[in-house]
């Protein structure tokens, strides 16, 4: 027998049979129904005769999002892969051939087709979630603005949101994902910053509704006698704690480019503090630059 004959339907499943040493008809009726259930979630795990039950909470593998060439304005490609639905018993969803999904047409199932869950496209941040239905296992992807509650097309009772992109100026900003990280491929100048005498909460165009470490990069030009601390500080830490950059009076003009390490996190408004510090001098620029972001996208679930 291969995994591949046992049906879904329970009743439809070979019985175990015969009866036990006592006589005892009814705990071979019990046994018959429990192995009739087995091969029932057997079949419903099983793809193309190999076992595809659970992934395991967290579980991700593939599923890297990109840019369409053709249509790079309003459309995602979602490369093979698979990973575990959200909620336990966390059935692992399993993509085989790559999607190509619209975000300016309403869902339809298939490649090539609309991706957006509901209402009008708009400049915001778009979840991608990898969905699936239980009854026939199909799986395709969705465009959503929720991060947590995607309205979901019918008879798919299975999610998991394996990225996010924004869209800005009516376009889906170029980027590059490699594992959990999504790099613009053009530098944003976030923000042109004067000085501050406390922590300010500053918001990213980074995606809102979730959780994400900011790729940062900041750049200052000051005086021959400027002295100068800029720092960041993540969302739930209340403050900017952590020096990131300084300028000291040298007796010639100063110039520093800090790359900052993905260690400040967001909250779901896309902010994390910051606090810049000027007490002597003045400084002809001070750039924070916006490289993208790190999303562990339920990993660490």
């Amino acid at each position: 027998m291969t995994f591949a004959t046992w049906s879904q339907t329970a009743a439809s499943n070979t019985a175990v049979g015969g009866i036990s040493t006592d006589g005892n008809v009814t705990l071979v009726n019990q046994i018959d129904n429990m192995f009739r259930g087995m091969m029932a979630e057997l079949a419903v795990a099983r793809d193309d005769g190999t076992i595809k039950a659970t992934g395991g909470r967290g579980y991700l593998h593939g599923l890297t999002l990109s840019n369409n060439v053709s249509d790079a304005t309003n459309d995602i490609d979602i490369a093979v892969g698979e990973c575990a639905a959200e909620n336990s018993p966390y059935w692992k969803i399993a993509l085989a051939s790559a999607l190509t999904k619209r975000l300016d047409a309403a869902w339809a199932v298939g490649t090539g087709n609309g991706g957006l869950d509901t209402g009008a496209i708009a400049n915001t941040t778009y979840h991608v979630w990898l969905i699936q239905r239980s009854d026939t296992l199909v799986v395709d992807a969705l465009f959503s603005a929720s991060a947590t509650s995607p309205t979901m097309p019918a008879n798919y009772d299975r999610k998991r949101r394996v990225g996010s992109i924004l869209r800005e100026s009516a376009v889906i900003v170029p980027f590059s994902q490699n594992g959990n990280t999504f790099q613009r491929i053009t530098p944003l100048v976030q923000y042109t910053v004067t000085t501050t005498t406390t922590s300010q909460l500053r918001a990213f165009n980074v995606p809102t509704g979730i959780i994400v470490a900011p790729i940062i990069s900041w750049s200052v030009v000051g005086d021959t006698s400027s002295v100068m601390a800029g720092s960041l500080g993540s969302a739930a830490v209340g403050v900017a704690n952590l020096t990131i950059i300084t300028t000291g009076s040298t007796g010639v003009s100063s110039r520093e480019v800090n790359l900052v390490p993905p260690i400040f996190f967001t909250n779901t408004s896309a902010q994390i503090y910051h606090l810049q510090v000027v007490s002597a001098g003045t400084l002809s620029a001070s750039n924070v630059i916006n490289h993208g972001w790190t999303d562990t996208r339920g990993r660490d679930a």
